[in-house]
């Protein structure tokens, strides 16, 4: 008969005091402690793996004064400017810094400014030219004919319709035009109108759509403290360590590795994993969280 599998021991730079301070972490640094699990498990070099051991494993944005002086714009650079004295010449490790992978802009994003970007906001110039540059080929040429005067020819029929709807995959955003003439009340049944045909219409695709689920998400300020007491971080670090080692080990061992939380709440560690894990999920859960739970807020203009 075969006996129980024993449970690897953890690795040696795993320490479970080093994560007591999570308890004390705000919306902000949850966000970005979060975010950057979420993109580290989607495959990142051991060399960040390093990284972010040495900076400790509960980060917080109040404690990087030489990242917004550097105006840091990766991952690498963020977690050493905690400890560079390494190095001798500062320019010495600039350019070490530089040759490291860029830092997503989510994760950048929190780091700045501890919350999710507005799902509202201005399509800049530079968003504006990669999408020109994404379209098919024939429209863009039909484009061209037409600006030549030649109002003849005849093109494909998605030149006269919807910009969301002239690429190859399907897109989560969706560009409108706001004409701000109209009152302000206006606006908000006409945004109200749009949002709930463009919801029936994802509805009506299927499939799996990890941003409608995400849309119903709700995440409390008390439940904060909950993700420090199951062992959240604790989990996502030895998780991705051991996955990289090709352990392949079951929630269950890793829990049991990591030492957090009885097994009664084993299954509320794996909700918050999953949601961690997912973007749409993750980012949805802060952002209704930020904006006051979903309610709508009055204006105050």
């Amino acid at each position: 008969m075969a006996g129980k599998k024993r449970t690897p021991a953890p690795p040696e730079w795993y320490t479970p005091e080093a994560y007591r301070s999570a308890e004390d972490l705000d919306a902000g640094d949850w966000l970005l402690n979060l975010t950057l699990r979420c993109w580290l498990h989607g495959g990142a070099q051991p060399q960040t793996e390093d990284a972010l051991r040495c900076a400790g494993p509960v980060l917080r944005r109040r404690d990087d004064p030489q990242i917004k002086l550097m105006h840091l714009a990766d991952v690498h650079r963020w977690v050493y400017s905690f400890g560079s004295s390494e190095w001798d010449d500062p320019f010495e490790a600039l350019d070490e810094a530089c040759q490291r992978p860029s830092l997503p802009s989510d994760v950048w994003g929190a780091l700045r400014t501890g919350k999710v970007r507005s799902g509202i906001e201005p399509l800049s110039v530079g968003a504006l030219y990669v999408f020109e540059k994404m379209m098919p080929e024939e429209i863009r040429a039909r484009g061209v004919r037409l600006q030549d005067g030649d109002l003849s020819a005849t093109g494909p029929p998605p030149f006269g319709g919807r910009l969301d709807h002239a690429f190859p995959s399907q897109m989560v955003n969706r560009f409108v035009r706001i004409d701000l003439s109209l009152p302000d009340d206006v606006l908000r049944a006409d945004l109200d109108e749009f949002l709930a045909t463009e919801r029936r219409s994802l509805a009506e695709i299927g499939g799996q759509q990890p941003y409608r689920d995400a849309a119903r998400l709700k995440l409390k300020t008390h439940e904060l403290r909950t993700l420090a007491k199951v062992g959240l971080l604790e989990f996502l670090d030895l998780d991705r360590w051991q996955l990289a080692q090709g352990l392949n080990l079951s929630l269950y061992a890793v829990r049991e590795m990591a030492g957090v939380v009885d097994r009664s709440r084993e299954s509320e560690l794996h909700r918050r994993v999953k949601l961690t894990l997912n973007q749409f999920q993750l980012h949805a859960w802060f952002a209704r969280l930020d904006r006051g739970g979903g309610r709508a807020r009055k204006s105050k203009v």
